[in-house]
């Protein structure tokens, strides 16, 4: 797994993971439910999730504190 998801959950902010669904990033943010996952490669995928947590369809606060 990537050390830099540790680096962001310490700090207490939600993640938006461009990963395949099967790795172990991916399983970490949905079992927590501290973020989003995306399909790797896919921007509009990513941007979709942008502006999802822009628009307030995501609890950020309480995903950042998972």
């Amino acid at each position: 797994m990537p050390s830099r998801i540790y680096g962001i959950l310490a700090a207490g902010r939600p993640v938006i993971a461009a990963t395949d669904a099967e790795s172990e990033t991916a399983q970490l943010v949905t079992e927590v439910g501290c973020g989003v996952v995306v399909p790797p490669g896919n921007p509009f995928a990513l941007a979709a999730a942008i502006r999802a947590a822009h628009d307030g369809e995501y609890d950020l606060e309480a995903m950042g504190r998972r």
